[in-house]
């Protein structure tokens, strides 16, 4: 670790950076085996070297004019996986096809699958297309990366990883005789996301579970005459093999939310000395305000919060009114 403290304009602004080397080996992992090796094949062995490198920055800002005072600051963090070392024991653990495509050089959050090619929209493309069982209008096309004429599981590419390649935190904070006001925001930059539980219940018929209630975005579902839609064809069979992992299910996990909202106000000290109280904050808080632009770029997230994918319920908006007294 290599780290730089600094200060410059007599401290008002001031940070710190810091970069690491972290390398772990022989991380503790149970291997993959099929069923009928039953609980005997279960047991731990030693796994993956992982080399994890990155940077932490902080930066400062604080003045005053006046009456006004401001306090900005940032953190910035980035931080790089690679996967060195893998026993041919394990190497099935990680994605991949455990030969000649694997996890080797790749964070171990690497996501691998088909690259779906949008939807058929008529029996001659599906024809004209390389062999895929279940193709018909209205599924799911898959791309024959190796040209091979066919679909099937070598077909798969590296479709990015879980890993964000930036998260941050931005406070802004004013003051003004006795009131105080702040701001939070905070997000990620650079991060996918696997969404097949989300999206496989709002999109895909066949895939969800008979009898409940269904996502609204499959009321847009292909038909002959609704064509300019990414929703498959209904249907209760699934011949395309749909579920099957695809960038149809990797979306965009970047965002940037106001965390928080604080407006406060300290009542002064000349009233309360009548009192005998020595101070008194009076305050108004506002949690989850505000998800920012998390559709700013391709393949955006489709769910209802990028922080929570992997839950139906995103982070609720809140007030809170707070006192706080000290005698």
């Amino acid at each position: 670790n290599i780290g730089l403290d600094f200060g410059f304009f007599n401290s008002k602004l001031a940070g710190s950076f810091d970069y690491y080397i972290k390398k772990t080996t022989n991380l503790l992992m149970i291997p993959c085996t099929v069923a009928t090796f039953r609980e005997g094949a279960s047991m731990w062995l030693n796994g993956a070297d992982i080399d994890n490198k990155g940077f932490e920055l902080t930066l400062n800002y604080t003045d005053k004019y006046g009456d006004v005072g401001f306090d900005v600051s940032g953190v910035f963090s980035h931080n790089k996986q690679k996967i060195v070392k893998v026993p041919d024991d394990v190497i099935n653990n990680f994605a991949g096809n455990g030969t000649d495509q694997n996890i080797l050089g790749r964070p171990k959050s690497s996501m691998y699958g088909y690259i779906a090619d949008g939807l058929f929209q008529s029996q001659e493309e599906v024809d004209a297309h390389a062999t895929q069982v279940g193709a018909a209008p209205g599924r799911i096309r898959y791309k024959d990366v190796n040209g091979d004429g066919k679909i099937d599981s070598e077909d798969r590419e590296w479709l990015g990883n879980e890993n964000p390649k930036l998260e941050y935190g931005i406070n802004i904070g004013l003051t003004w005789k006795d009131f105080d006001f702040s701001m939070f925001f905070n997000g990620v930059m650079g991060k996918k996301l696997d969404v097949r539980g989300w999206k496989s219940w709002t999109d895909i018929y066949a895939l969800s579970t008979s009898g409940e209630n269904y996502g609204t975005r499959m009321l847009d579902a292909w038909t002959p005459t609704n064509t300019n839609t990414s929703i498959p064809a209904m249907s209760i069979n699934n011949y395309n093999d749909e579920g099957r992992f695809s960038t149809y299910y990797v979306e965009n996990g970047s965002y940037m939310k106001l965390r928080n909202i604080e407006l406060g106000y300290t009542i002064p000290k000349r009233v309360l000395e009548k009192v005998k109280i020595s101070r008194t904050r009076l305050a108004l808080r506002a949690d989850n305000v505000l998800t920012l632009k998390k559709t700013w770029v391709d393949n955006k997230y489709t769910g209802l919060d990028p922080e929570t994918p992997g839950s139906g319920y995103p982070l609720p908006f809140s007030m809170t009114f707070a006192v706080n007294v000290s005698f």
